[in-house]
């Protein structure tokens, strides 16, 4: 491996290596030519977003929610027009980051400090709900059946 030629992307290394004459860029399982060079090495300009190396690397689920989908997430339980921090609200973006991480732990079973940050989110979702219970059971209710968390 070349010194500062490397990178990492989507939980995948991305490397630069070479046989005589010849540069490839890849991961552990795939590979491709960048071609020939002669007594030069390509430049880190030239290696191609990690997305154009392989579209199969690429994830539909990540650790974090889109902003679109936050938005989408924000009109939908939002109680009046502008509400950002209601309590349904921010429940239902920490059960979205919650499922997100929880598919996320399917494949990287030992990412404990993902993990500590995850019981964290669930404690945070626990609080609220119990708050929204105490002071307006039926929303906690109505809360409750359209995310789908059991209690």
């Amino acid at each position: 491996m070349i010194k500062g030629m490397d990178r990492r992307m989507n939980g995948n290394e991305v490397r630069l290596f070479h046989s005589p004459g010849e540069w490839f860029i890849g991961t552990a399982s795939k590979s491709r030519l960048l071609g020939s060079f002669c007594n030069s090495r390509p430049r880190l300009d030239d290696i191609p977003a990690f997305g154009d190396l392989n579209p199969q690397f690429r994830k539909d689920h990540t650790m974090s929610i889109t902003a679109e989908r936050k938005t989408a997430l924000i009109k939908e339980y939002a109680t009046f027009e502008g509400d950002t921090g209601s309590p349904e609200v921010q429940v239902a973006i920490l059960t979205e980051r919650i499922n997100n991480l929880t598919e996320h732990f399917k494949g990287h079973k030992k990412d404990n400090h993902s993990r500590r940050g995850l019981l964290t989110m669930v404690s945070s979702r626990r609080s609220l709900l119990d708050y929204l219970k105490k002071k307006d059971e039926g929303r906690y209710t109505k809360l409750i059946g359209s995310l789908g968390i059991r209690r």
